[in-house]
């Protein structure tokens, strides 16, 4: 398939197309074969790219204890106080999950995060809507909403979707955005093993890219085993209900945010939004 990309104040577009996997030609029993060279692209079953590893390397890298205790990591400075009592000390590569019933606030959220961090980092936001695409009521949010065009412009980017090996394209472009924003996690039909991948890919690699997944609900928790399995292990675990945030962070914080006081306080009532607000 192809993927589209909107800038928020221009009519630009561009097209990006994955050309179908080439299957091997069958070599005969015994006859010579010329290896390929060492950064030949080769394609994947899920149609992203890999390269040939003639050296067999390890995937995984071995640290000392002495080695690991003088490990540096970079966190995220330039965030409002909110947004520290809530997501922590994060660093500057994370991945979160943001998960709740309809109508409660996810993209709501989602949006005043994207804002906080395009303005902290200084760096690009993809924003994938799987949901929505490039619609009325996705520009109504942004646009009318949240004033992003006038407070992030060009630095918030929309797609109206992607299969998993162009994500793995697009992501490993030298300049590609560093927040990303997968809206909805069950829309995209991303497994379990592919969010994993990314994850290994761009997260905890060098490239060091904010993964932000926008999930469905199941009651009190995300929707179907990819979402489970993401909420498992991602840096951040974020339930909305009812238009308040609550946090589970690897990075410390994890107090509530009330994304709409007004609406919040009609969902629960005085007494438990005073509750839930100061907790």
């Amino acid at each position: 398939m192809t993927g589209k990309i909107l800038k928020m104040d221009e009519n630009e577009s561009l097209t990006l197309s994955i050309a179908g996997d080439d299957k091997p030609a069958s070599v005969p029993f015994l006859q010579p074969v010329q290896l390929l060279p060492e950064k030949t692209q080769l394609a994947d079953t899920d149609g992203a790219t890999a390269r040939k590893n003639p050296k067999n390397e390890v995937s995984y890298k071995k640290l000392g204890l002495k080695q690991f205790s003088q490990k540096t990591y970079k966190s995220v400075t330039g965030l409002s106080q909110q947004f520290v009592q809530s997501f922590g000390d994060i660093e500057d590569a994370f991945d979160c999950i943001v998960y709740g019933p309809s109508g409660n606030g996810k993209t709501n959220f989602t949006v005043q995060v994207i804002k906080e961090l395009i303005h902290a980092t200084r760096q690009k936001c993809m924003y994938i809507s799987y949901e929505e695409g490039h619609t009325k009521t996705l520009q109504k949010t942004m646009i009318e909403r949240h004033d992003m065009l006038n407070l992030v412009g060009n630095k918030l980017e929309i797609m109206d979707g992607a299969t998993f090996g162009e994500l793995v394209q697009i992501m490993s472009k030298r300049k590609s955005p560093k927040i990303w924003v997968i809206d909805s996690l069950q829309a995209s039909h991303l497994t379990e093993q592919e969010c994993a991948e990314l994850k290994k890919r761009f997260v905890m690699s060098r490239r060091k890219k904010i993964l932000i997944y926008i999930s469905w609900a199941d009651g009190k928790k995300p929707k179907g085993a990819a979402a489970q399995a993401v909420e498992y292990y991602a840096h951040i675990k974020i339930r909305i209900e009812g238009f308040i945030s609550f946090f589970k962070s690897r990075f410390g914080g994890n107090r509530n945010y009330i994304i709409w006081e007004e609406g919040a306080k009609r969902f629960w009532g005085l007494k438990s939004f005073n509750k839930h607000k100061h907790r």
